[in-house]
Protein backbone atom coordinates (compact mmCIF):
# COMPACT_ATOMS: atom_id res chain seq x y z
CA UNK A 1 0.00 0.00 0.00
CA UNK A 2 2.63 2.24 1.13
CA UNK A 3 4.77 1.07 -2.21
CA UNK A 4 1.36 2.37 -4.67
CA UNK A 5 1.32 6.03 -2.27
CA UNK A 6 4.75 6.43 -3.30
CA UNK A 7 4.42 5.56 -7.00
CA UNK A 8 1.31 7.90 -7.03
CA UNK A 9 3.45 10.70 -5.50
CA UNK A 10 6.44 10.26 -7.61
CA UNK A 11 3.77 10.38 -10.97
CA UNK A 12 2.07 13.29 -9.74
CA UNK A 13 5.85 15.06 -9.08
CA UNK A 14 6.90 14.33 -12.30
CA UNK A 15 3.66 15.69 -14.34
CA UNK A 16 3.88 18.78 -12.29
CA UNK A 17 7.43 19.21 -13.37
CA UNK A 18 6.57 18.28 -16.96
CA UNK A 19 3.59 20.62 -16.78
CA UNK A 20 6.01 23.41 -15.92
CA UNK A 21 8.37 22.54 -18.05
CA UNK A 22 5.78 23.17 -21.02
CA UNK A 23 4.22 26.06 -19.33
CA UNK A 24 6.93 28.78 -18.73
CA UNK A 25 8.72 29.23 -21.88
CA UNK A 26 4.60 30.23 -22.90
CA UNK A 27 4.23 32.40 -20.12
CA UNK A 28 8.00 34.09 -20.67
CA UNK A 29 6.86 34.78 -24.74
CA UNK A 30 3.68 36.16 -23.94
CA UNK A 31 5.69 38.77 -21.55
CA UNK A 32 8.07 39.36 -23.97
CA UNK A 33 5.53 39.84 -26.59
CA UNK A 34 3.86 42.72 -24.75
CA UNK A 35 6.66 44.41 -23.95
CA UNK A 36 7.39 45.01 -27.60
CA UNK A 37 3.66 45.72 -27.94
CA UNK A 38 3.86 48.15 -25.27
CA UNK A 39 7.47 49.61 -26.90
CA UNK A 40 5.33 50.31 -30.02
CA UNK A 41 2.01 51.77 -28.14
CA UNK A 42 -0.12 49.53 -29.70
CA UNK A 43 -0.74 47.24 -26.80
CA UNK A 44 -4.30 46.75 -27.42
CA UNK A 45 -6.29 45.23 -30.24
CA UNK A 46 -3.30 42.58 -30.17
CA UNK A 47 -3.05 39.25 -30.80
CA UNK A 48 -0.09 36.43 -30.03
CA UNK A 49 0.19 33.25 -32.38
CA UNK A 50 3.38 32.63 -30.26
CA UNK A 51 6.56 34.19 -28.90
CA UNK A 52 8.20 34.83 -32.81
CA UNK A 53 4.66 35.95 -34.43
CA UNK A 54 2.56 38.98 -33.68
CA UNK A 55 -0.84 39.92 -35.96
CA UNK A 56 -1.57 43.76 -35.35
CA UNK A 57 -5.33 44.66 -35.30
CA UNK A 58 -6.07 47.87 -36.29
CA UNK A 59 -9.18 50.08 -35.98
CA UNK A 60 -10.34 51.44 -39.53
CA UNK A 61 -11.55 54.38 -37.84
CA UNK A 62 -8.09 55.50 -36.60
CA UNK A 63 -6.65 55.83 -40.25
CA UNK A 64 -6.36 58.93 -41.76
CA UNK A 65 -6.32 59.44 -45.58
CA UNK A 66 -4.43 62.43 -46.77
CA UNK A 67 -5.70 63.73 -49.97
CA UNK A 68 -4.40 67.13 -51.52
CA UNK A 69 -5.73 70.36 -50.84
CA UNK A 70 -7.66 70.85 -54.17
CA UNK A 71 -10.08 74.28 -52.18
CA UNK A 72 -7.16 76.33 -52.74
CA UNK A 73 -7.71 77.69 -55.89
CA UNK A 74 -5.13 80.10 -57.77
CA UNK A 75 -6.36 83.63 -57.86
CA UNK A 76 -4.25 86.95 -58.85
CA UNK A 77 -2.96 89.75 -56.28
CA UNK A 78 -4.69 92.96 -57.56
CA UNK A 79 -2.26 94.98 -56.20
CA UNK A 80 0.32 93.16 -58.29
CA UNK A 81 -1.65 93.15 -61.62
CA UNK A 82 -2.18 96.92 -60.76
CA UNK A 83 1.33 97.75 -60.78
CA UNK A 84 2.16 95.08 -63.53
CA UNK A 85 -0.16 97.12 -66.42
CA UNK A 86 1.01 100.21 -64.76
CA UNK A 87 4.54 99.54 -65.70
CA UNK A 88 3.47 97.99 -69.31
CA UNK A 89 0.12 97.87 -70.51
CA UNK A 90 -0.81 94.48 -71.05
CA UNK A 91 1.21 93.07 -68.34
CA UNK A 92 -1.52 92.88 -65.93
CA UNK A 93 -4.13 90.77 -67.98
CA UNK A 94 -1.12 88.63 -68.96
CA UNK A 95 -0.83 88.09 -65.10
CA UNK A 96 -4.71 87.86 -64.82
CA UNK A 97 -4.46 84.81 -67.54
CA UNK A 98 -6.31 86.99 -69.74
CA UNK A 99 -4.74 86.72 -73.05
CA UNK A 100 -7.48 87.26 -75.16
CA UNK A 101 -7.46 90.60 -73.82
CA UNK A 102 -3.81 91.24 -74.97
CA UNK A 103 -4.35 91.86 -78.51
CA UNK A 104 -7.26 94.58 -77.70
CA UNK A 105 -4.63 96.48 -75.80
CA UNK A 106 -1.94 96.23 -78.13
CA UNK A 107 -3.85 96.79 -81.20
CA UNK A 108 -5.27 100.01 -79.44
CA UNK A 109 -1.92 101.46 -78.48
CA UNK A 110 -0.51 100.88 -81.79
CA UNK A 111 -3.29 102.13 -83.62
CA UNK A 112 -3.07 105.13 -81.51
CA UNK A 113 0.14 105.60 -82.20
CA UNK A 114 0.28 105.39 -85.80
CA UNK A 115 -2.07 108.40 -85.26
CA UNK A 116 -0.35 110.66 -83.06
CA UNK A 117 2.29 110.02 -85.84
CA UNK A 118 0.52 110.94 -89.06
CA UNK A 119 -1.49 113.67 -87.30
CA UNK A 120 1.91 115.38 -86.32
CA UNK A 121 3.53 114.91 -89.36
CA UNK A 122 1.30 116.72 -91.10
CA UNK A 123 0.57 119.36 -88.45
CA UNK A 124 4.43 120.00 -88.48
CA UNK A 125 4.44 120.17 -92.06
CA UNK A 126 0.83 122.83 -92.10
CA UNK A 127 2.77 124.74 -89.42
CA UNK A 128 5.44 125.61 -91.20
CA UNK A 129 3.68 126.43 -94.36
CA UNK A 130 1.44 128.62 -92.27
CA UNK A 131 4.35 130.20 -90.94
CA UNK A 132 6.15 130.96 -94.44
CA UNK A 133 3.05 132.21 -95.53
CA UNK A 134 3.50 135.15 -93.41
CA UNK A 135 7.03 135.19 -94.11
CA UNK A 136 8.97 138.07 -96.24
CA UNK A 137 11.42 135.63 -97.17
CA UNK A 138 10.92 135.69 -100.20
CA UNK A 139 12.67 132.17 -100.18
CA UNK A 140 10.32 130.98 -97.51
CA UNK A 141 7.77 129.43 -99.63
CA UNK A 142 6.77 126.00 -98.50
CA UNK A 143 3.28 126.58 -98.46
CA UNK A 144 3.84 126.81 -102.33
CA UNK A 145 3.86 122.74 -102.38
CA UNK A 146 0.78 122.35 -101.16
CA UNK A 147 -1.35 124.46 -103.87
CA UNK A 148 -2.81 122.95 -107.25
CA UNK A 149 0.03 121.88 -109.08
CA UNK A 150 -1.61 124.64 -111.75
CA UNK A 151 -1.30 127.48 -109.55
CA UNK A 152 1.99 127.18 -107.77
CA UNK A 153 4.06 129.11 -111.05
CA UNK A 154 1.26 131.73 -111.27
CA UNK A 155 2.71 134.14 -108.47
CA UNK A 156 0.21 136.70 -109.27
CA UNK A 157 -3.04 134.37 -108.63
CA UNK A 158 -0.99 133.59 -105.24
CA UNK A 159 -0.25 137.10 -104.30
CA UNK A 160 -3.97 137.72 -105.32
CA UNK A 161 -5.63 135.25 -103.08
CA UNK A 162 -2.42 135.40 -100.22
CA UNK A 163 -5.44 135.73 -97.50
CA UNK A 164 -7.50 132.61 -98.56
CA UNK A 165 -3.85 130.42 -98.55
CA UNK A 166 -3.06 131.36 -94.89
CA UNK A 167 -6.74 131.12 -93.83
CA UNK A 168 -6.91 127.08 -95.49
CA UNK A 169 -3.54 126.70 -93.98
CA UNK A 170 -4.80 127.48 -90.92
CA UNK A 171 -7.73 125.36 -90.91
CA UNK A 172 -5.78 122.36 -92.17
CA UNK A 173 -3.24 122.84 -89.22
CA UNK A 174 -5.65 122.90 -86.44
CA UNK A 175 -6.93 119.81 -87.84
CA UNK A 176 -3.96 118.08 -87.95
CA UNK A 177 -3.32 119.35 -84.18
CA UNK A 178 -6.87 118.60 -83.06
CA UNK A 179 -6.26 114.71 -84.17
CA UNK A 180 -3.23 114.57 -82.70
CA UNK A 181 -4.22 115.88 -79.55
CA UNK A 182 -7.41 113.04 -79.36
CA UNK A 183 -5.17 110.32 -79.89
CA UNK A 184 -2.78 111.20 -77.41
CA UNK A 185 -5.83 111.61 -75.07
CA UNK A 186 -7.19 108.28 -76.61
CA UNK A 187 -3.78 106.57 -75.77
CA UNK A 188 -4.00 107.85 -72.10
CA UNK A 189 -7.75 106.58 -71.49
CA UNK A 190 -6.59 103.09 -72.97
CA UNK A 191 -3.65 103.32 -70.52
CA UNK A 192 -5.82 103.91 -67.49
CA UNK A 193 -8.68 101.68 -68.63
CA UNK A 194 -5.60 98.80 -69.12
CA UNK A 195 -5.05 99.21 -65.47
CA UNK A 196 -9.07 99.32 -64.33
CA UNK A 197 -9.35 96.37 -66.05
CA UNK A 198 -6.63 94.15 -64.71
CA UNK A 199 -7.11 95.69 -61.26
CA UNK A 200 -11.51 94.87 -61.30
CA UNK A 201 -10.84 91.47 -62.90
CA UNK A 202 -8.02 90.29 -60.24
CA UNK A 203 -10.75 91.41 -57.77
CA UNK A 204 -13.20 89.78 -59.79
CA UNK A 205 -10.97 86.36 -60.47
CA UNK A 206 -13.25 83.64 -58.44
CA UNK A 207 -16.27 85.33 -58.65
CA UNK A 208 -18.83 82.67 -59.18
CA UNK A 209 -21.47 83.86 -62.87
CA UNK A 210 -23.66 81.21 -63.12
CA UNK A 211 -25.08 80.34 -66.79
CA UNK A 212 -28.34 79.79 -65.51
CA UNK A 213 -30.62 82.69 -66.76
CA UNK A 214 -34.34 81.74 -65.86
CA UNK A 215 -38.04 83.80 -65.02
CA UNK A 216 -40.43 82.35 -64.07
CA UNK A 217 -44.29 82.95 -63.02
CA UNK A 218 -46.41 82.03 -60.46
CA UNK A 219 -49.76 83.11 -59.00
CA UNK A 220 -49.78 84.84 -56.23
CA UNK A 221 -52.61 86.96 -54.34
CA UNK A 222 -51.95 90.55 -53.51
CA UNK A 223 -53.50 91.58 -49.66
CA UNK A 224 -54.92 95.02 -49.15
CA UNK A 225 -53.31 97.29 -47.38
CA UNK A 226 -54.41 98.17 -43.88
CA UNK A 227 -56.17 101.64 -45.06
CA UNK A 228 -57.71 100.61 -48.13
CA UNK A 229 -61.10 98.53 -48.27
CA UNK A 230 -60.48 96.72 -51.84
CA UNK A 231 -60.91 92.72 -51.39
CA UNK A 232 -57.84 90.64 -52.30
CA UNK A 233 -56.51 90.67 -55.97
CA UNK A 234 -55.26 87.36 -57.70
CA UNK A 235 -52.25 88.24 -60.03
CA UNK A 236 -48.78 87.01 -60.80
CA UNK A 237 -45.29 87.36 -59.77
CA UNK A 238 -41.85 87.37 -61.79
CA UNK A 239 -38.91 85.85 -60.11
CA UNK A 240 -35.21 86.40 -62.37
CA UNK A 241 -32.75 83.44 -61.82
CA UNK A 242 -29.14 84.40 -62.12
Amino acid sequence: MNREIHIKGLINIIATITLLILFIPSVYGQDKGLEFVKGSNIEQDTLFLSSNEVIVEIDTADIVTVMPDTTKVWAPDPIKSLWYSALMPGAGQIYNRKYWKLPIIVGGFMGLAYGISFNSRYYTDYSNAYRDAYSSDPNANSYINFLPYSYRNNKEWIEKNKEWIRSSLKSRKDYYRRNRDLCIVGMLAVYGLAIIDAYVDAQLYNFDISPDVSLKLSPAVLEPSTESRTPSVLGFQCALTF
